[in-house]
């Protein structure tokens, strides 16, 4: 008997077809809870701790990162007053920790950076904006917030190419005075950020790792959630995987490759859609309407819970092999639905290779 008239053949690609159908299915609903519990930026939030430990949670604090003040999903007016934050470049991510920083160690910091780039040194061995950055921190009082912020760059400052004149225990940190030649500010900066920022330096030096561990966590948590979302489906929709193998032997060739035909063309369609850049409302209930399309297919038999008529033939025959049975289309529909797709592709190709051979 020609191979493509084989049953089997026609049972693995109507049983690859419909795994394919419903890790679709499962995808759009892992779009819609992504999207509704913004589960990318708590993926995010979560490495970000592991990463920075406490640092991560002042990231949060008004005025060190903007437009963290958004609507919900399927808000008309803003209700939650702080919303997630999202991946950030390495640019944006070392700024918004130097934001974090104490007032004092942001300013010395920028007028270090500045002095880096200046190429303006006059004869007392700085330029005036740097002079003019000495000037401010001398006269800081004692009563004044943010006092041993400033006296700590002082301290700091004095052991690398500058004078210092302590004021009075009651009064102004003292003059601060540039020791002659002895100023370099490109070695400065490097002792100023391991001093004051070890914390942002690090987080320069591994961001890289930061990004694969990102990535990591995101890719467990996509599995985990695909995997319980598929358990569900099988358990409200009654579909074991011996049901579905049952299913995929009912049919004839024709139907195989015709449930095919419609499985590849509902992920390439949804495929298409994820693709933009954002993800809106209306796109979400699109999705949940192709969704309900592919369950309420004729060959899937899935257009309805299960009803309580069979919830009493399982117990008859049993609940562990029943729920053994879902973990099975769990596990399988876990592969994705690229492996999927893939594998109905080349099944798909090669009935039709043998059809027309024996055609």
């Amino acid at each position: 008997m020609p191979l493509v008239n084989s049953p089997l053949l026609s049972t693995v690609l109507a049983l690859a077809a419909t795994l394919l159908a419903l890790s679709v299915v499962i995808q759009i609903f892992q779009e819609i809870y992504k999207y509704l519990t913004q589960s990318k930026s708590r993926a995010y939030a979560n490495s970000l701790k592991d990463f920075l430990g406490p640092w991560a949670n002042l990231l949060y604090r008004p005025g060190v990162l903007f437009n963290l003040e958004v609507r919900g999903p399927f808000q008309f007016k803003r209700i939650s007053p702080r919303g997630s934050l999202q991946p950030l470049a390495k640019d944006d991510l070392l700024r918004a920790m130097e934001r974090t920083c104490p007032p004092w160690v942001q300013r010395a910091a920028k007028a270090l950076e500045l002095e880096c780039r200046l190429d303006q040194r006059t004869e007392s061995g700085a330029s005036a904006n740097w002079t003019q950055f000495l000037a401010e921190l001398s006269k800081v009082e004692r009563a004044e917030t943010g006092y041993w912020d400033a006296f700590e760059v002082a301290r700091f400052l004095s052991a690398w190419g500058h004078n210092w004149e302590p004021g009075s225990s009651e009064g102004s940190i003292g003059e601060i005075t540039v020791a002659g030649n002895r100023f370099v500010p490109a070695n400065v900066r490097i002792a100023f950020r391991q001093r004051f920022m070890p914390h942002i330096e690090r987080a320069a030096t591994d961001y890289t790792q930061f990004e694969r561990n990102v990535d990591f966590s995101y890719q467990r948590r996509n599995l985990r959630q695909t995997f319980v979302l598929a358990f569900l489906l099988a358990l409200l929709f009654d579909l074991p995987f011996y049901r579905l193998y049952n299913m995929a032997r009912a049919v004839t060739p024709d139907q195989a490759v015709a449930v095919a035909e419609n499985a590849l063309r509902a992920d390439s369609t949804f495929q298409r859609a994820i693709r933009t850049d954002s993800v809106t409302e209306d796109m979400v209930r699109e999705w949940a309407a192709q969704a309900r399309q592919i369950l309420a297919d004729s060959t899937l038999h899935a257009d309805d819970l299960v009803s309580p008529a069979r919830l009493e033939e399982i117990g008859r025959h049993g609940w562990f092999s029943h729920l053994f049975s879902c973990l099975v289309t769990a596990l399988l529909l876990s592969f994705g639905a690229p492996f999927w797709n893939d594998l109905t592709s080349s099944l798909l190709q090669f009935q039709r290779g043998r059809k027309r051979g024996t055609a």
